[in-house]
């Protein structure tokens, strides 16, 4: 069967919500009708997860890497909890200390989306922000980085419309 693995925080996890209206089982359902076929999915969502944590699973922990190998579709929904971490930073209002907090948590998110890319061509969908309010149908999803759903093996619909990103990732050397 088809999958698709999501990584991430507590929206990936689905904190909060009932166990169909998380964010995977949404997005696992949307999906599924958009291409017509079957879908399953992993969810290796966990409140609290940061980009460093994202990093250090994707390179440490067979499960994930695993996850990473097997899917179809790839998900990350991570950051929030970075910029949890750093609020007392972040409200000092200290330019160069935020600027430093803000660019490790980017290096970090990069270093993670490079460890999945590393693993698999398949497409990967980079999530920022959907409905906060899980048990009112249906979410909104915002993924300003996608990678094109054409490289889905078994695609019989041309519904999803996701375009391949050009953009750069940050300590992304030049080829």
């Amino acid at each position: 069967m088809n999958q698709i693995t999501v990584y991430g925080d507590s929206i990936a996890a689905g904190y909060g919500a009932p166990p169909t209206r998380g964010f995977v089982p949404v997005l696992t359902r949307l999906c599924s009708r958009q291409v017509n076929l079957p879908l399953d999915y992993r969810n290796y969502g966990q409140p609290g997860m940061t980009s460093y944590a994202l990093s250090s699973a994707l390179r440490f922990n067979d499960a994930w890497i695993t996850g990473g190998l097997t899917a179809q579709i790839i998900c990350v929904l991570i950051g929030g909890d970075d910029l949890i971490q750093n609020v007392p930073i972040l409200l000092s209002l200290q330019r160069a200390e935020v600027e430093r907090a803000l660019k490790a948590s980017a290096f970090a998110y990069a270093n993670s989306l490079r460890r999945i890319r590393a693993l698999t061509r398949h497409p990967l969908a980079v999530g920022t922000l959907y409905n906060p309010y899980p048990a009112r149908p249906p979410p909104t999803l915002l993924f300003p980085y996608t990678m094109n759903a054409s490289s889905f093996p078994l695609q019989r619909s041309s519904a999803l419309q996701l375009h391949r990103s050009q953009r750069r990732l940050p300590g992304d050397r030049q080829s």
